[in-house]
């Protein structure tokens, strides 16, 4: 896994998201709660798609497995990290998430959003404590559907001229 700022990445935290885009790519949940602080007695986690926060785990592994079997595909990429050190064992990691998935047999649909992360160092490594998805607003969304249009109707790929 590449990041745009490598070097100030601690290489275990690289290696937690590189080892969270193999176990999404796989729909293996299980592994990516792993990933979690073990003894963590209940997480933060907030996705995009929820209206409230998760804070069981009844909730967030609920979540996951109905996850696992709605998509027939998922791919997530966390790219570029970018960290901060709270303290001297957690560190808040910021990305942006590409996902790519689909449903069943429809086509898949992929979208990229803001997404931050706290880790924490372990005698195990480096551990997630909690996770935050914040999407963009609706007009950047729209704004950036209109541009892709504009360019795949363009004889020059640019959105200068429309094809004939």
């Amino acid at each position: 896994m590449s990041t745009d700022n490598a070097p100030s990445i601690d290489p275990g935290i690289a290696a937690v998201f590189s080892a969270l885009e193999r176990h999404y790519g796989a729909k293996d949940f299980a592994a990516v709660r792993a990933l979690w602080l073990p003894d963590l007695p209940a997480p933060f986690y907030i996705a995009e798609e929820h209206h409230t926060v998760m804070d069981s785990w009844q909730k967030v592994e609920d979540y996951w497995r109905l996850t696992g079997a709605a998509l027939s595909h998922l791919r997530a990429r966390f790219r570029p990290l970018h960290a901060v050190a709270l303290n001297e064992s957690q560190q808040l990691v910021s990305f942006e998430l590409t996902w790519l998935a689909s449903i069943g047999t429809e086509q898949p649909v992929a979208g990229t959003l803001r997404a931050a992360a706290i880790c924490e160092r372990t005698v195990a490594g480096w551990r997630i404590r909690a996770w935050i998805e914040a999407p963009l607003a609706p007009i950047v969304y729209m704004r950036e559907l209109y541009y892709g249009v504009a360019k795949s109707l363009s004889v020059d790929g640019q959105g200068k001229e429309i094809t004939p």
